[in-house]
């Protein structure tokens, strides 16, 4: 049986818990993930645990919030005025947009109030600030060729 080694495909589920025991994603509701180890494509912790692994190997390793998806930063929390955003639909609270920075780059935002003139937005990941414990699922393993 193959072991997940540099330079290999490897075809993998995963889920991820908060602390609290809730699902905070996880592609088993969708296709598996597709990576090459060593690729830098993948959180580098996720690279490191898939090494070694054989095909229907099932692995839990633990993030912290830094190693996850980076501490949470109050500084990315902004008030935006409405009409630069040319939003299609009405933006609600708790909603996911995406948005164009003044530097042309288009990110995801939460919105987190919004007024006839402008809106409040969180560009933090959802999962920032939190401790997450991934479980790891090997479906398949291609060797380089």
């Amino acid at each position: 049986m193959s072991v997940a080694e540099e330079g290999n495909r490897v075809t993998v589920h995963f889920e991820s818990r908060r602390p609290d025991g809730t699902i905070g994603e996880t592609s088993y509701d969708d296709e598996p993930v597709v990576t090459v180890l060593g690729a830098g494509t993948i959180n580098p912790a996720f690279d490191a645990a898939l090494h070694g692994m054989r095909i229907g190997e099932k692995k839990t390793i633990t993030l912290s919030a830094k190693q996850a998806y980076g501490e949470y930063k109050k500084r990315l929390i902004f008030k935006l005025k409405r009409k630069k955003l040319n939003l299609v639909d009405e933006p609600e609270e708790d909603q996911i947009v995406r948005i164009t920075l003044p530097n042309g780059n288009r990110t995801l935002v939460t919105v987190l109030s919004v007024t006839k003139t402008t809106i409040v937005v969180d560009a933090n990941h959802p999962l920032a600030g939190e401790d997450l414990t991934y479980q790891l699922e090997v479906l398949g393993i291609e060797k380089d060729s």
